[in-house]
Order: C-alpha cells, then structure tokens, then sequence
C-alpha cells in the first residue's frame, strides 16, 4: 500500500513537473464518420500515450496575476508534498500574492451532474424538453452537428443500447443516463488511455469505506447493474466501485449552461487541501478551472481551498465532508465553538437571549454561560432542521416572503446563524434581480445594510479576494449607484446620501474580484464598470458643494456570473 502511494506520488509529481506548455491539438485516427473531438486533455493522453503530456499548470511569474503570456510552467508556485496524515497535497513553492493566479488546467473529465437536466452530449449545453436525439444512439443533442468534444463513437455505440430513439419515456432514461455518464466516460477513459488510467487511479477513492455506505448499494443498484444489464458492459463492480469513489472524492463542481452544474476532474487541482477558512478560490473560466490567491501565502504553505461552502455551520460542514470526502476537518474554524467569534452555530438562550456554543458533542445538552439555562439538545436540532426547511422552500424571488421567514426565523435562530446569514444573502438577491428603478428607497437601503453586515462576516469566514466577497461588493454598489442617482433627486434623505459615498470606492476591488465571472447565470448582473473621473451632483441637505463621487457606469453590459 505504501509503494502504491509513492508510486501515485511520483506520478503526479511528473504532472505537476511537466517541461510542455498547451499540447497543440492533434488528429484523430478514429471512425470517420463520427469523428472524435481533438481539443481535451483526455485525448491528447489518448494519442500519445506519454505520462508527461498532461494537464497544463499555469505558474504565474507576476505578483499581480497578470496572466497574458499564457499557460505552461515558468517559475512554479506550487509543488506537491505528500504525509501519511494528510495524503498528497499542495503547498506555495515560493511567496504567493494575494490576487495571484496559483495554477491553471483542463479538465480531464467532465459531466454533467447525475439528476439534471437533458444535456447536450457534445457539448454539455441544457436543453429545453423538446430536445433532439443524436442520430446514432437517440441520446440528447443539441444539434446534429454539435462541435462539443465529449460526445465520441464507443459512448456513443453504448448509449444506442438505452434505447433512446425507440422509447416514449426518455424522461427516465435522461435520469439513467445522467447517473451513469461519469462512471462510463471514466471507464472508456481509462480502457483507451493507460498513462490516463494511471493519473486517474492515483487519486484517493475511498472505495472500501464507501462499499460499506448507504452510497456502496447505490452504486450497486443505479451504477453497476444498469452497465451490467441495459449496456451490456462486462465490467467488474469493485473496478466500478473505485471508479465511483475517485469522482465523488476528486471531482469539482462547474458551471454549465443555463445554471446547472456538471462536475469535473482536475488531476493537479485534486491535490488541493481543505480548509473552512481557505487562501485560494477556484474559478471555472473558459473551459478552464484557474486558482487563485484570494490571500497571500507564504512559502511552504499549504494550499487550501473549501470543499463546503462558507455560508454553512460547522455541523452541516462536518456532515458534507464526512459523507462525500471521508474525514473530519480540524481546521481552526471547525475546533473553535464561536466559529472564530462569527457565532455562525451559536443559539439565543431562550431565557436571557445571550448567546449559547454549541457543545463539543450533539447529543449533550446547550448551556447557558449566562444564565446557566440548559437546553436539551433535540429542541435545538429540530429548531434547526424547521429553519434549514424553511431555507430550502424559500421563494427565492419574492422579497416580501423572504422577509417574513427572515424575521421570523432571526428571532428564534439569532441575527448571526449560518441560516439566517444565507437568508439574508438570498433577500439580498432577490431585491436587486428586479429592474433598479422598480425597487423601493428602502429595500436598497436595506441590501446596504444587509451586504456590509455579510462583509464583516466575509472578512472572517472567508477573507481576502474571494466570489461571496466580490458579489457582495457587487451589489453594494448597484445599490449605492441607485441611491446616489435618486439623492440628486432627492429622493432619499441627506443622511443616507451621504452614507453611501463610502461604498463606491469599493468598485475597483469588486473589478478585481470579479474578473473570472464568465457564462452568466446571473444575467441580471448586466452593468459594466469603467473608471472615470467623477459624477458631479450635490447631494441634498449635504454641505451645498458636497460631491458624490461615483465610479460606476450602468451603460454596455457585461455578464458577472458566480461559479
């Protein structure tokens, strides 16, 4: 076992050391009549069959994370270390600012998520209902001559099998299919590809802890059997089993069309640590995964990126990363019961109001440091659950009715709980998806409220130059503008005029923070920024000469879209 691991290690060394930049697509000596895509690293593995002609690993030289000299390696800012606690990993193989790009690369597998939508084959675009079937196989397309990469002849052979172009319920062989699409596009990989087979078995799978897993049967049932009995394949379930765990415990979710989610494996990418308060954010742009500094590193630091989300209570952290990842994180966030003073877990005591940590286990008792009230645990839990339901049935475009559950939901939870926080984010959205010039004075005022509080929170959970941070800004200044525009009106009072200013300075940090956001599902993010001098306007009631200085300009649009 302990050869395995260095062998996986030397391994993925090799990749991360690679002496080439981008391969230059290559042709394909495949069925001519369904020619087989050039452009992903997959293939280019395919082709060549050489371990050093993998995926690309951007090193940035420029501490600004100017990037405009392209992939391949240059001074590495990363290299790969390996322990028997923690595994392989990465760490900063010099000083890394903040800002700056860590690393670059291709997905070597990508899919959509099981559950979705019809899915363009091809080129993993969603489709409407009507969708049309691929002349070979019936499977979803979205055109006869779809140019996407992912779609090639031996899937295309076997998926003829599910018979699509037959059958009056593809709704349920959509489900099948999605389901099934990773696993099987894993196996054709590693069939066609040794050196691909041998990236992709160097990464964890945990298959022999999942087997015993509720996960182990499904995989048996949903996986294995309909590859056995509707495909035909003959293929061994503990090689399926492996194949399942290595996605489930290496693959990164990215945005497809329309957004829906696929996920994707990232050799080099895979290697990064978690931690609930991490250094880098990941970023899916142009067919490409980029990983950035959101703070600096400093040399020998680890890498660490977050494999739950930060809007989430250590408990609801703990569960993900347990059930999907296999281990338990000791970070200090998660060791620290106040959640590094964020009180993200903590409860109002039902007595004095003072709020209560939660105790070091679930089934003990919340005490009051205060008061010296304790709480039985299942009272708080069920509080919880009845607030994580009301999270997930929130109409999601409808202010009025996410301000009733938020009021009602921050006084039995807190102002400061990881539910009310996300409830609070969702107003937010919800308010400033409608036309600006519809919302009301003080439903702006309130996201400026509510987006300054969450920055706080942001500074702590997640700081630096992170995606919750620079949609924040975002939307903190879409709000500042419209109220800045209406003061010279006055429209609003001088006071608040005023007290907005301060929020447009923020517009460069927003630019920065932002400027990965590509493939808009947030299409109604559709202003540009551009610098300009200043926007003269006396601000009513403010000083006579007062100014409000603006920066930003709602005219040619742009797509800000968060991944």
């Amino acid at each position: 076992m302990e050869n395995n691991l260095e062998d996986g290690l030397l391994l993925l060394k090799s990749c991360l050391d690679s002496p080439q930049s981008r391969n230059e697509p290559l042709s394909y000596q495949g069925n001519a009549s369904k020619p087989r895509p050039t452009t992903t690293f997959a293939d280019h593995l395919v082709r060549e069959h050489r371990l050093w002609n993998r995926s690309e690993v951007l090193r940035s030289d420029y501490p600004d994370g100017n990037c405009e000299t392209g992939r391949g390696p240059r001074h590495g800012a990363v290299e790969i270390r390996f322990s028997n606690c923690l595994g392989r990993y990465l760490v900063a193989s010099r000083d890394i600012a903040a800002g700056e790009v860590v690393l670059q690369e291709e997905p070597l597998l990508i899919v959509p998520k099981a559950g979705s939508e019809p899915t363009c084959l091809a080129c993993l675009k969603v489709l409407a209902s009507d969708w049309n079937g691929c002349e070979e196989c019936g499977g979803p397309v979205c055109s006869q001559d779809c140019g996407g990469p992912h779609h090639a002849s031996q899937e295309c052979n076997l998926i003829r099998r599910m018979g699509f172009k037959h059958s009056s319920h593809r709704e349920s062989h959509i489900k099948e299919l999605n389901i099934i699409l990773g696993p099987l596009r894993a196996l054709l990989l590693i069939q066609e590809s040794p050196p691909a087979k041998e990236l992709f078995f160097a990464l964890q799978s945990h298959e022999e802890k999942r087997k015993k897993m509720q996960i182990g049967s499904v995989v048996m049932e949903h996986i294995v059997k309909v590859l056995h009995t509707r495909l035909g394949l003959e293929v061994e379930s503990e090689l399926v089993h492996r194949v399942c765990g290595v996605l489930d415990t290496n693959s990164f979710d990215v945005p497809l069309d329309n957004d829906q989610r696929g996920r994707a494996i990232f050799i080099v990418s895979s290697m990064m640590n978690h931690s609930c308060v991490p250094n880098v954010q990941r970023w899916y742009f142009n067919g490409d995964l980029i990983v950035r500094a959101s703070v600096d590193i400093a040399k020998g630091a680890p890498i660490l990126i977050n494999y739950t989300q930060c809007l989430w209570g250590t408990r609801a952290r703990e569960a993900h990363l347990i059930g999907c990842k296999m281990f338990i994180c000791k970070c200090q966030r998660c060791l620290d019961p106040t959640e590094l003073g964020s009180h993200m877990s903590s409860i109002p005591c039902p007595e004095c109001q003072v709020l209560m940590v939660p105790p070091a286990g679930c089934q003990r008792s919340w005490t009051c440091l205060s008061c010296g009230k304790s709480t039985d645990p299942m009272a708080i839990e069920s509080m919880v659950g009845a607030g994580a339901v009301a999270l997930r049935r929130l109409p999601r475009d409808d202010p009025s009715a996410i301000k009733t559950v938020l009021s009602h939901l921050s006084r039995l939870l807190g102002q400061g709980h990881f539910i009310v926080c996300q409830i609070k984010y969702a107003l937010i959205q919800a308010i400033m998806s409608l036309p600006l010039q519809e919302v009301d004075s003080t439903d702006l005022i309130k996201v400026l409220e509510l987006t300054r509080e969450l920055l706080k929170l942001a500074s702590i959970v997640e700081p630096g130059l992170t995606r919750f941070r620079g949609l924040l800004l975002l939307e903190q200044i879409r709000a500042s503008y419209e109220l800045l525009e209406r003061a010279q009106g006055a429209d609003v009072a001088a006071d608040v005029a005023a007290d907005v200013e301060a929020d447009v300075g923020d517009v460069k940090e927003s630019v920065e923070v932002n400027r990965f956001e590509s493939n808009a599902p947030f299409s109604r993010f559709t202003h540009k920024v551009k610098y300009r001098p200043e926007v003269s306007g006396s601000i009513p009631g403010g000083g006579g000469n007062k100014r409000a200085k603006c920066f930003f300009n709602p005219d040619a649009p742009v797509h800000l879209a968060a991944v």
